[in-house]
């Protein structure tokens, strides 16, 4: 598995005080504390057998994601789902149905948007987009896989850098 994952998110934790605590510059020059929470593993074999039995292809770097942390919070504002969170919305409230085929609920922010990953096209885990929605329907695309919108988000400190024009 080619990811650079690992390396994204071990250089966040670098930053970290020892209380999982990031001293970050926020918008309009004030400084912020943020909190980040990450979640023990999932294995392999529990992955492999959750995206089998929903009949999802997961693309390697939010697999990598998940082989690292099933599940974290980032920037206090950003929370990244772990298996059971996927679970409970994909298949117990149904996302199912209300989702274009293939995509993927992967997290959310604090103010309701999620983001999703569609699966549809995955050909070498580059071409894939993932997606920004408050509501299904009303969708902002992510011109990026989710390695490098992990990536870019460490880089702006949690900053919602796809809005920016």
């Amino acid at each position: 598995m080619n990811t650079t994952v690992p390396l994204i998110l071990s250089a966040l934790k670098e930053r970290l005080d020892q209380n999982n605590v990031l001293l970050i510059q926020d918008v309009g020059g004030s400084l912020l504390e943020t909190k980040l929470i990450f979640n023990p593993p999932a294995t392999e074999h529990e992955i492999n057998q959750f995206f089998n039995e929903i009949n999802i292809n997961v693309p390697n770097d939010f697999k990598s994601f998940l082989l690292l942390h099933n599940g974290a919070r980032i920037f206090t504002e950003i929370r990244l789902f772990g298996l059971e969170d996927i679970y409970r919305l994909y298949i117990q409230h149904d996302y199912k149905s209300m989702l274009p085929e293939g995509w993927l609920p992967i997290g959310d922010d604090t103010t309701g948007y999620k983001f999703y990953i569609d699966t549809t096209n995955i050909k070498n885990d580059k071409d894939y987009p993932m997606y920004h929605s408050e509501f299904i329907g009303g969708d902002k695309k992510i011109n990026l896989t989710f390695e490098k919108w992990l990536d870019r988000l460490c880089i702006c400190n949690g900053t919602e850098f796809w809005y920016w024009s």
